[in-house]
């Protein structure tokens, strides 16, 4: 439930993201210097980036609660948590100061690959069914992740650097070279970046794995939870007559 849940919200806000950066008349995805040339200091915020703000921001304030009070703790726990206040921190900082169209390109980058994590996810968990393990689930998983791999390339490492970094420390000082908390705003960002190269880091030692054949699995279970999760499977095969090993 919960990563059927997720991939819902990740859906709207993706597609809400999407169309903003790529279908709005500016194209401003593809148009950098149009962000800051529609920068004015405390204009308001277009009420279409301002509801995805709020959907956003809500959200993230219910994954710390959920993730903290409703949900196992898990061995990511920190990590997840210092990705969830610098997030949230991003969205802030760029309502306040009016950088919400780099907000929106965040979030259009940032997005894809926590949908595409939430949904693969939701396959895995239908593999095992009626106490017998299914082949279609974990081939569709594999596909998942392989297109999850790279989209993480695309859009967080590389289009990351080149159109948000770059957007905010270069296109910004060209075009309006009086901008506020460039700097501290910059910072935050690049502390974002190296968090997604070190999961990529971990990505790829998955995916090492996936291509040896090892089975794809939620690894930020607890030992315990892993331990009951594999004992409950072995109890149902025995209630079924499925000889284990």
């Amino acid at each position: 439930p919960e990563s059927a849940w997720k991939s819902i919200i990740y859906t709207i806000t993706w597609t809400w993201a999407m169309y903003l950066c790529i279908f709005d008349e500016d194209k401003s995805f593809f148009y950098l210097f149009t962000t800051w040339q529609k920068f004015v200091t405390g204009a308001p915020v277009p009420s279409e980036l301002y509801w995805l703000y709020m959907l956003q921001m809500g959200f993230y304030v219910h994954c710390v609660y959920a993730s903290t009070f409703l949900e196992t703790i898990r061995r990511d726990y920190a990590l997840l948590m210092l990705h969830h206040f610098l997030t949230l921190g991003l969205l802030s900082y760029s309502f306040a100061v009016r950088y919400h169209y780099i907000g929106v390109f965040l979030l259009f980058i940032l997005d894809i690959g926590d949908l595409m994590l939430e949904v693969s996810k939701s396959i895995i968990y239908f593999k095992t069914r009626n106490g017998k393990d299914h082949k279609g689930p974990e081939i569709l998983a594999n596909i998942g992740f392989a297109i999850f791999t790279l989209q993480w390339i695309v859009f967080r490492l590389y289009w990351y650097i080149t159109k948000v970094v770059y957007s905010t420390s270069y296109v910004s000082v060209w075009v309006y070279p009086n901008g506020p908390f460039y700097l501290s705003f910059n910072i935050m960002l690049l502390a974002l970046y190296a968090m997604q190269v070190y999961w990529f880091i971990s990505i790829v030692k998955l995916l090492v794995k996936v291509l040896s054949g090892e089975e794809i699995k939620d690894n930020r279970e607890t030992e315990e939870e892993e331990s009951a999760r594999q004992l409950a499977v072995e109890k149902e095969r025995v209630a079924k007559g499925v000889k284990t090993e």
